[in-house]
C-alpha cells in the first residue's frame, strides 16, 4: 500500500468516526466528504471536507468549509453541493481568523480527530445551533455580529432579498 493510499484511508476513517461521533446524533446525513442537515423551514447546514487539489504520495492535506443555504421549496434532497449559499466559510476563519489546513503526516490520528472536534465544538457548532430558521439567519446577516462568510462578495442586495423572501 502506498503512503498516499495509507493517508486516504485515515482520512476516510476521520470522517467516518467524525459522523458517528458528532455529524450524526445531531441529525447531519453523510455523503462522501459531505455532511448535511436540512430543515423543513428551508434551512440547509452543509460540511465539506475539502481534500487539496496538490496531494501526492507523501502529502494529504484537507480543509473544512461550513456552508448554509436557504431554499424556497423545502429541505434539499441529497448531499451534493448546491449553489446560493447564503453563508460559506472556511472553519478556520471561523476559528481563529485565517484559513486552516491539516496535512495528514503532521498529525498521530487522535490528534487529528481531537483538533477538528474541538473546532466543531467550540466554534462551528454554536454557530449554527443559533440558526434553526431563514428568519434567525436574516437576523445574524443584518446584526454583523458574524461578519466573515457571507457570500456574494459585496452583494448584500441579493442576500438580503433572497433572505427575505423567505420570511
Amino acid at each position: 500500500m502506498s503512503e498516499h493510499d495509507k493517508m486516504s484511508n485515515i482520512f476516510k476513517r476521520l470522517l467516518t468516526e467524525l459522523h458517528t461521533d458528532i455529524f450524526k446524533p445531531r441529525g447531519f446525513k453523510k455523503s462522501g466528504q459531505n455532511f448535511v442537515f436540512s430543515c423543513e423551514n428551508g434551512l440547509s447546514k452543509r460540511i465539506n471536507f475539502q481534500k487539496s487539489r496538490f496531494n501526492f504520495d507523501s502529502f494529504f492535506s484537507f480543509t473544512v468549509n461550513v456552508e448554509i443555504y436557504i431554499f424556497e421549496r423545502g429541505p434539499v434532497k441529497g448531499t451534493r453541493r448546491y449553489e446560493g449559499a447564503v453563508y460559506c466559510q472556511r472553519i478556520g476563519w471561523m476559528v481563529n481568523n485565517h484559513d486552516k489546513w491539516w496535512d495528514i503526516g503532521d498529525y498521530t490520528y487522535e490528534e487529528l480527530y481531537n483538533d477538528i472536534k474541538s473546532d466543531f465544538t467550540d466554534s462551528v457548532f454554536p454557530l449554527l445551533d443559533s440558526l434553526q430558521t431563514p428568519e434567525s439567519v436574516y437576523e445574524l446577516y443584518l446584526s454583523g455580529t458574524v461578519k466573515n462568510g457571507w457570500t456574494g462578495h459585496g452583494e448584500k442586495k441579493r442576500i438580503t432579498e433572497k433572505i427575505k423572501n423567505r420570511i
